[in-house]
């Protein structure tokens, strides 16, 4: 197992967790695939929630305790 496995399942469930929390109603659409011979995953989340605006999205969200304002 890659020594990476329990960060890249944390990133993938606050993803999951960031776009239930931030949407009351209409849908959430994951979409997880590989790259095996890069050695990547990809992550794709769509959802209906608030979004983010222009400015929010240069803002690393990744780092610790970064949150995005409300649109």
């Amino acid at each position: 197992m890659h020594k990476d496995i329990g960060k890249t399942k944390q990133g993938i469930q606050n993803l999951v967790d960031n776009s239930m929390k931030y949407i009351s109603k209409g849908s959430i659409k994951i979409f997880v695939h590989d790259n095996k011979r890069k050695k990547r995953i990809y992550v794709d989340v769509i959802d209906t929630g608030i979004g983010m605006s222009g400015g929010d999205r240069s803002t690393p969200v990744f780092d610790k305790f970064e949150r995005a304002g409300e649109c």
